[in-house]
C-alpha cells in the first residue's frame, strides 16, 4: 500500500515507510547537526567499534572492558556498565548463591530483550555470560539449592511427622 503525505513529496514503500534518503542528504544531516550531537555520534560509534573489534580480536577481559563503556543512550550517554548497576540494584537479596544468580540471569536476559544485538552482546560480555545459558537448568540448580538449605535448617519434611 502506497501513502502520500501532503508534507513529504515522496511515497512510502509497502512497509509504511520512506525511501532512504541519499548519501548526500545523509552527509547533508550530519553537517547540519552541532558540534555537541557530532561528538555523540562519534562517541556512540567508536564505543561500539572498540567493543566488536574486542570480540573478535581480543582477551575475554579485554572484550569485557571494552563492553562496560559501549553508549547504550547517546543522550544520557548511559553505558553498558550503567545499565547493569541498575539491573544489579534490581536483584533481589539471597543468601543462596543459585538463586541469587537465577534472579540475576533473569533481569539480564529482560533487559537484553530490549537491546539491538551488539548492545545484547555487550551487557552479556560485561555480565561475564553466556547468551545461550540454559535457563531450565539454572532454576532447577536454584530449586535443588533453596531446597537443600530449608532441609539443612529445619530438617526434612519427614522427619516432622
Amino acid at each position: 500500500m502506497r501513502t502520500t503525505n501532503p508534507h513529504i513529496l515522496y511515497h512510502t514503500n509497502e512497509a509504511g515507510f520512506p525511501p532512504a534518503p541519499s548519501e548526500a542528504h545523509q552527509r547533508a544531516d550530519f553537517e547540519t547537526l552541532g558540534d555537541r550531537e557530532r561528538e555523540q555520534i562519534k562517541d556512540y560509534l567508536r564505543t561500539m567499534r572498540e567493543f566488536v573489534c574486542a570480540q573478535f580480536f581480543k582477551s575475554t577481559l579485554e572484550a569485557r572492558e571494552a563492553a562496560s563503556d559501549v553508549i547504550v543512550n547517546m543522550e544520557t550517554g548511559e553505558t553498558i556498565k550503567d545499565m547493569y548497576r541498575k539491573i544489579e540494584a534490581k536483584i533481589p537479596y539471597s543468601q543462596i548463591y543459585e538463586e541469587w544468580e537465577y534472579e540475576r540471569v533473569c533481569k539480564i536476559k529482560q533487559a537484553a530483550s530490549k537491546l539491538g544485538q551488539i548492545h545484547a552482546d555487550a551487557l552479556f560480555s560485561f555480565a561475564e555470560l553466556d547468551k545461550n545459558i540454559d535457563m531450565e537448568k539454572l532454576g532447577e540448580d536454584a530449586a535443588e539449592a533453596i531446597q537443600e538449605a530449608y532441609e539443612e535448617l529445619y530438617g526434612k519434611p519427614s522427619d516432622h511427622y
